[in-house]
């Protein structure tokens, strides 16, 4: 039977796996926010989509994110925002 050394203080290296993220959740600071353009026909996947991904950086940032829908026909149109809050 091989026996594995027990060793103490050795750093985790940082994750580099994984794909990178599409939505810059990292980069928001506490009341900035981003707007994803999609017509009204494709706002469910969109926001499944953004909540997953909302979930995952709730979880590894440790940071609140907040989704709404905007309808705005305005210069960007309706889509969806994501708001960091704390």
């Amino acid at each position: 039977m091989h026996t594995f050394p027990v060793e103490r203080d050795v750093p985790v290296p940082k994750d580099l796996g994984g794909r990178p993220t599409r939505y810059p959740f990292a980069l928001l600071e506490v009341g900035e926010s981003f707007f994803v353009p999609c017509p009204r026909v494709e706002r469910t996947r969109l926001m499944n989509s953004l909540t997953s991904c909302r979930a995952n950086a709730q979880r590894k940032l440790g940071r609140v994110f907040v989704l709404r829908v905007v309808d705005d026909d305005g210069e960007q149109g309706s889509g969806i925002r994501v708001w960091r809050t704390a």
